[in-house]
C-alpha cells in the first residue's frame, strides 16, 4: 500500500475485486459483492462494517479512514455477525494498525507530488518502562484540488487533513495485557458533489463553461470534518488457557457541508448540512485454549449511538422569483435516531475426523432505535415538502445462525461449504421528506440475506496461493433510498424496494514465479440484480432484472512486484498494479441515455468500463536507514467518470475519478 501511494480506505478498494468504496464527502459507503449502500441518512445503518482494531465505525462521514499507521486490512464477505460485536448483512473490512514496538522503531517520511501534494507522516514506537510500549503516528497532507470551478477561480477535491495515533501497550502484570489508543482525523477540504451536465431544471445541456474538469458554482463546498475515538483492551489470561477480553471505546464524529443546489454561476438555492454522532461500545469475549479439541468464542456487545442531523435549504439572493420565497428563507429540518444493539453470540469449529472440520455460530440481537424528525416546508411551498413532527420506535430481535463444513485435502489444501443468514435494522427518513409520504412512509422493515457459498483454499509448496469461491445471496426487504421526480418537485425516499439476488465466482491468488518476482491477481464476477421490485416509479414499474447500482459485471486486478540487486549495495523494486471494472449503473434505472426537453440525448446513468495503472519504484540500500521511491497512481492519465447523480431541481451531474498523480517519497529510519 505504502509503495503505491494509497491514502486512505477508497484507494485500498482496488486491491480487492468485489470491493467497491464511494467516500465522498456527504454519501459515503462500502460495497461488497455489489451490496451496499452510499447514504448520508442518520436513521439508516450500513450493509458493510467497517472496523478499526476491533472498533466498529457505523458513520459513513468516519468510513474513509487515513492509511497512517495501517499494519494490513481483511475482507470478510457475506453476513457477519458471529465474530464481530456489530451485526452486518454483507461483509466487514477490518482495519488492523501496527501495534508499539519492544525495541525503538523510528521514522519520518515525507511525500510530495504535483497538484501540490505534501503529506509528512512522523513514526515513533519504543519502550517506555519495564513492560510498557508506546506508538505515536502523526500525519499532515495537503493537495490542489483537480476540479476547477472557473466562476469563483477556486478547486474541488483538494485535501487538507491532519491525522495521529497514539498507543499504549502494558505488559508488565501477570497474566494481562492492555492496549489503549486514542486516534483523530481532523480535515478542511472543498469536495464537490459533482460535475453538471444539464442546466440547473435538467431540460438542456450545460453550457456555463466547458471542460471534463471544469464547473461553475457560485459557492464554493467547504467541507469540514472532525472524527476521534479512543479504545481500551484488557485481555486475561487463565492458567488453563481460556483467554477473557473486554473492549471498550467511545467515538465522536461531526460534519458539516455546504452545496450548491443550483449548480450554477446564480445564487438561487444552497443546502447546509450538519451531522453529529457520538458512540460508545463494550464487548466481552471469551476465547477458548489453543490446543483445545473445541476451538470456540462466546461474545457479548453493547452499541449505542446517538446521531443527529441538521439540513437546511436556503433560498439565495437571485432565487426569490425561482422559487417564490424570499432571499433568505430557510426550510430547516432537524432528525434525531438513538440506536441501542446488545447481542450476545459465539462461534465453535470442531474436528468431525482428521479431514472434516465443522464450523457452526449464532448470534442473538435485540435492537431498537428511537426517531425523532421535525420538518417546516410551508417557508417554500413550490418544493411540496411535509411540514410536521415524527416521533417512531423501531424494535427488533434477531437470531441469525452461520454453518461452515470443510473438507481439508491436506497442508494448507481445503474445500468448504457456508451457509450464513444476516440481517439489516431498520430506520427512519430524516432527509427533505416530501407532504405526500409523510409521516406514515418514512420508516423502513427490516432487510434479511441467506448466502451460501462454495470455495477452495489452496497454497502449493509455499510459492502459489489460489483461493475461489461461488455464492448466491438472496436479500428481501432491500432497503433503498433514492430520488424520485413528481412534476416539479423531487420525491426522497427511502422504502423496502424488494427482493434482491447478488450470486457470481470470485478468484483471488499470488504465485512467485522466480526470485524476486511476485504476481497477484484479484477477479470477481458479479450478477447482482432485483428479482422482484414492485412500484419502482411513480407509473408503477417492476424493476425486476434492473441491476443495482455500483455493481459491475466483472472486476479484476494484477499486480508484479519486482526486486533486484543493483550493485553498489542498492535493491530497487518495482511494484504495478492494472485494475479494470466493466460498466455499471448509478441507479435503478438502469438508463445509458437521457433526452432532454430541449431535444438534446446526454450519456447519463450507465458508466462505461475503465481501466486504472498504478506503479512505483522503491530503491533502498543494503546498509544504510532511508528509502526512497518514485510512484503515480493512474498513470495513463485516464479521464472517466465514477457515478452520475439528479439533484433537487432536476439538475443532472456527474462525479470523475481523480487524473494522474505521481510524486517523490523519501523514509528515514531512525
Amino acid at each position: 500500500m505504502s509503495s503505491l501511494g494509497v491514502e486512505n480506505l477508497r484507494d485500498i478498494s482496488q486491491y480487492f475485486s468485489d470491493v467497491t468504496i464511494d467516500s465522498g464527502p456527504l454519501n459515503g459507503g462500502v460495497y461488497i459483492r455489489g451490496v451496499g449502500n452510499s447514504s448520508a441518512i442518520v436513521g439508516l445503518d450500513n450493509r458493510v462494517g467497517v472496523y478499526l482494531d476491533g472498533v466498529y465505525i457505523g458513520q459513513s462521514p468516519a468510513l474513509n479512514q487515513d492509511t497512517l499507521g495501517i499494519s494490513q486490512v481483511e475482507v470478510f464477505r457475506g453476513p457477519q455477525g458471529t465474530l464481530f460485536g456489530q451485526n452486518t448483512i454483507a461483509g466487514v473490512i477490518n482495519i488492523i494498525t501496527e501495534k508499539p514496538s519492544e525495541v525503538p522503531d523510528n521514522d519520518v517520511s515525507i511525500r510530495v507530488g504535483n497538484y501540490g501534494l505534501f503529506d509528512e507522516q512522523l513514526h515513533l514506537s519504543g519502550p517506555l518502562a519495564d513492560g510498557i510500549y508506546g506508538g505515536l503516528f502523526l500525519g499532515d497532507q495537503l493537495r490542489d484540488g483537480y476540479v476547477k470551478d472557473v466562476f469563483n477561480n477556486t478547486t474541488q477535491e483538494n485535501l487538507n487533513r491532519k491525522s495521529f495515533r497514539g498507543q499504549l501497550e502494558i505488559d508488565r502484570f501477570e497474566n494481562w495485557k492492555i492496549y489503549a489508543t486514542l486516534d483523530g482525523t481532523k480535515s478542511s477540504s472543498r469536495e464537490g458533489s459533482g460535475i453538471p451536465i444539464t442546466n440547473t431544471i435538467g431540460t438542456a445541456p450545460y453550457s456555463e463553461t466547458s471542460g471534463f474538469f471544469n464547473m461553475t458554482d457560485n459557492r464554493t463546498p467547504p467541507n469540514a470534518a472532525s472524527n476521534y475515538g479512543t479504545s481500551v483492551r484488557a485481555d486475561y489470561n487463565f492458567p488453563n488457557g481460556l483467554v477473557l477480553i473486554s473492549t471498550s471505546s467511545y467515538r465522536n464524529t461531526l460534519f458539516s457541508d455546504t452545496v450548491d443546489a443550483d449548480y450554477s454561476m446564480f445564487d438561487l438555492l444552497y443546502t447546509h448540512y450538519q451531522y453529529r454522532y457520538k458512540q460508545f461500545t463494550q464487548e466481552l469475549q471469551l476465547m477458548s485454549p489453543k490446543d483445545s479439541a473445541l476451538q470456540y468464542v462466546f461474545g457479548a456487545s453493547y452499541y449505542g449511538l446517538d446521531s443527529f442531523s441538521e439540513r437546511d435549504a436556503i433560498v439565495g439572493i437571485n432565487g426569490g422569483p425561482f422559487i417564490g420565497a424570499p432571499a433568505g428563507s430557510v426550510v430547516p429540518t432537524r432528525g434525531t435516531v438513538r440506536t441501542t444493539t446488545g447481542a450476545i453470540y459465539g462461534n465453535a469449529t470442531y474436528n468431525l475426523s482428521s479431514n472434516w472440520v465443522l464450523q457452526g455460530g449464532v448470534r442473538v440481537s435485540e435492537d431498537q432505535k428511537t426517531g425523532y424528525y421535525f420538518i417546516n416546508g410551508s417557508v417554500a411551498p413550490a418544493f411540496a415538502l411535509a411540514t410536521g413532527v415524527f416521533n417512531g420506535v423501531i424494535k427488533n430481535n434477531e437470531v441469525t445462525p452461520s454453518v461452515t463444513l470443510t473438507r481439508e485435502l491436506g497442508p494448507d489444501n481445503r474445500i468448504y461449504a457456508r451457509f450464513a443468514q444476516g440481517y439489516k435494522d431498520g430506520g427512519f427518513n430524516t432527509d427533505f421528506v416530501a407532504a405526500n409520504i409523510f409521516p406514515d412512509n418514512i420508516t423502513v422493515k427490516p432487510e434479511y440475506v441467506n448466502d451460501y457459498e462454495l470455495g477452495f483454499k489452496s497454497t502449493i509448496n509455499d510459492r502459489v496461493r489460489v483461493n475461489a469461491s461461488v455464492f448466491d445471496e438472496y436479500f428481501r426487504g432491500y432497503q433503498l433510498d433514492r430520488y424520485i421526480q413528481s412534476g416539479n418537485s423531487t420525491l426522497i425516499t427511502l422504502t423496502n424496494a424488494g427482493k434482491v439476488r447478488s450470486r457470481g465466482l470470485e478468484v483471488d491468488g499470488s504465485a512467485v514465479l522466480m526470485p524476486g518476482l511476485r504476481l497477484e491477481t484479484s477477479l470477481a464476477y458479479l450478477d447482482t440484480v432485483f428479482t422482484d421490485y414492485p412500484n419502482a416509479n411513480l407509473e408503477g414499474a417492476n424493476f425486476k432484472g434492473h441491476r443495482l447500482p455500483f455493481a459491475s459485471k466483472f472486476q479484476g486486478s494484477v499486480g508484479i512486484n519486482y526486486s533486484s540487486r543493483l550493485g553498489s549495495g542498492y535493491y530497487g523494486e518495482l511494484s504495478i498494479r492494472d485494475s479494470y471494472r466493466t460498466g455499471y449503473y448509478s441507479d435503478v434505472n438502469n438508463l445509458t441515455t437521457v433526452t432532454l426537453a430541449s431535444g438534446d440525448v446526454l450519456r447519463y446513468d450507465y458508466v462505461g468500463a475503465f481501466g486504472l495503472l498504478d506503479g512505483s519504484y522503491t530503491v533502498t540500500p543494503s546498509i544504510g536507514n532511508w528509502t526512497a521511491s518514485l510512484w503515480a497512481q493512474n498513470l495513463l492519465n485516464k479521464r472517466y467518470v465514477t457515478s452520475y447523480g439528479y439533484d433537487f431541481f432536476g439538475t443532472l451531474y456527474n462525479a470523475v475519478g481523480q487524473p494522474r498523480t505521481f510524486g517523490v517519497r523519501a523514509t528515514l529510519h531512525f
